[in-house]
């Protein structure tokens, strides 16, 4: 039988193990105020220095949109695209993010209006 802190452990390592992403994935950087939701590009999980913890760097869809461009503090962690700007990237805590976004999806997000959804199987007449 496993002792409570052996669940504990197991748990945490489990709930990490979820919600770890990659570099190269796809996801959603999580607004502060749950209206501001963007799509990036993971591009470095690990430390930063001076901070505790993981971090999440991401290169943003949206020109503009992040604190810097993969460098901090004169530290570079990754870079974006060349074309994307001196505002393209942001390190966010992994709470922030939420993964499983195909760029289909975040381009239809970005660009397509909202109108009503047709199945393609469905015939007008």
């Amino acid at each position: 039988m496993l002792d409570e802190p052996s669940v504990v452990n197991a748990v945490c390592l489990l709930t990490f193990w979820m919600t770890a992403v990659a570099v190269g994935e796809r996801v959603l950087v999580l607004g502060k105020d749950g209206e501001d939701d963007e799509a990036a590009t993971v591009a470095y999980v690990g430390a930063v220095a001076g901070t505790s913890g993981s971090w999440v760097g991401v290169c943003f869809d949206s020109p503009g949109r992040g604190k810097h461009d993969g460098e901090h503090c004169g530290v570079r962690y990754f870079a974006c695209d060349a074309t994307a700007g001196p505002r393209c990237a942001s390190l966010v805590r992994s709470s922030r993010v939420a993964g499983g976004v195909t760029l289909l999806q975040a381009l239809q997000a970005k660009y397509e209006e909202a109108r009503p959804v047709v199945h393609p199987h469905h015939c007008c007449g």
